[in-house]
C-alpha cells in the first residue's frame, strides 16, 4: 500500500490515540469539506442522510455504493482531514460490502461506519428499524475486516438496536461487535442521559456519539460527552439543514421579488429536513406495500 493511501487511517488512529475528545461535523460535499477545513476541525463525516438528501432522497438505504465512493473521492480532492464515511448495512450481500471496503479505502475513506440495521434501512432518529441477527452483523464486520489493507481504513461497527430490543440489547451487541474486530463503537439514538452516561464507558474501544437536533438524544455540550467517555462527537445533519434552510429563503424571497445582498435563512428544523427530502412520500409508499400483517414499518 502506498504511502498516500496510508495517511487517512493513520491520521484518525493518532487522533483516537491522544485520548482527547473531538467535534466531527457532517460533510457531503466539496463545499462543505472546505468549509470543515477553513473551520480548523480535526476530522470530518460523510453523513448518508446529507448525501441521500443532495440527491433528492430521504435517508433510507436508497443511495448506492458507487454514489458514496463519489462522494469520498470528491472530499478527499478537498481535504486530507480524517474522514469517516458513512456506508449504511454495506449495500446489499456480503459481497457488495466486500467491494464497498475496498472501494473506500481506494478512495481515501479513514473509517467506514456499516450498522446493523435489516431493509428497508433508514435514519437512525426515524421510526420502524428493524435489526438483523447479531450472527449477521458480526460477518458484515469480519468481511470488513479480513478485506481492508493491513493497519488500513478503521471500522465503525453501529447499532440501532435500541428501539426495536432495547438498551441493555445494544450493549451486548457492542461486546459482540468489538470482539468481532471493530475499531470503533455507535450505538445510534440513546434517548436518556442516563443512557449516554453508561455508554461512555462502556468498551475498551472508541465509543463515539451522534449528536441530532431535533433527534430522539439528548443534546448535551461537547464537555459533558467527554466526561461521559465518548471519544468523539458527529453532527451530521448541520450543515446540510442549514444549507437547505438558507436556500428555501433566498428561493423565497426571490419568488416573492425581495433581493438583497443579505438575503438568507435560519436553518431547517429536522422534521421540514425530513418533509423536503420526501420521508413522507416513502412511508406512504411502504404502508401501501406492505404485507398483510406487518405493522413493523407504521
Amino acid at each position: 500500500m502506498s504511502r498516500q493511501q496510508a495517511e487517512p487511517p493513520a491520521s484518525l488512529r493518532h487522533l483516537l490515540s491522544r485520548r482527547r475528545f473531538f467535534d466531527v461535523p457532517g460533510v457531503y460535499d466539496g463545499i462543505t469539506a472546505l468549509a470543515a477545513r477553513q473551520a480548523g476541525f480535526e476530522a470530518i463525516y460523510l453523513t448518508g442522510y446529507g448525501l441521500h438528501a443532495t440527491l433528492g432522497l430521504p435517508d433510507m438505504g436508497l443511495a448506492t455504493a458507487s454514489e458514496f465512493v463519489d462522494r469520498i473521492t470528491i472530499i478527499r480532492r478537498c481535504t486530507s482531514l480524517p474522514l469517516i464515511a458513512d456506508a449504511d448495512s454495506g449495500f446489499g450481500s456480503l459481497g457488495n460490502l466486500r467491494r464497498a471496503v475496498m472501494d473506500y479505502e481506494r478512495a481515501g475513506a479513514s473509517a467506514m461506519q456499516i450498522d446493523d440495521q435489516e431493509a428497508p434501512r433508514r435514519c437512525g432518529h426515524t421510526q420502524g428499524k428493524q435489526v438483523a441477527p447479531i450472527a449477521d452483523m458480526t460477518q458484515r464486520i469480519r468481511v470488513a475486516v479480513d478485506h481492508r489493507n493491513a493497519d488500513g481504513m478503521m471500522i465503525v461497527a453501529r447499532t440501532d438496536a435500541i428501539a426495536p430490543e432495547g438498551f441493555d440489547a445494544a450493549l451486548r451487541r457492542c461486546d459482540a461487535y468489538a470482539k468481532a474486530g471493530a475499531d470503533i463503537l455507535f450505538v445510534d439514538a440513546p434517548e436518556t442521559e442516563a443512557q449516554l452516561a453508561r455508554l461512555g464507558r462502556h468498551a475498551d474501544i472508541p465509543m463515539m456519539v451522534n449528536v441530532v437536533p431535533g433527534g430522539k438524544t439528548p443534546l448535551l455540550p461537547a464537555a459533558v460527552l467527554a466526561d461521559m467517555g465518548f471519544a468523539f462527537a458527529i453532527y451530521p445533519s448541520i450543515a446540510w439543514l442549514a444549507s437547505a434552510g438558507a436556500i428555501q429563503a433566498v428561493f423565497k424571497g426571490l419568488r416573492s421579488g425581495s433581493v438583497s445582498a443579505s438575503l438568507s435563512g435560519p436553518p431547517l428544523a429536522t422534521d421540514a429536513g425530513h418533509t423536503l427530502t420526501g420521508f413522507p412520500e416513502m412511508w406512504a409508499f411502504e404502508r401501501r406495500y406492505a404485507l398483510p400483517g406487518d405493522t413493523s414499518r407504521e
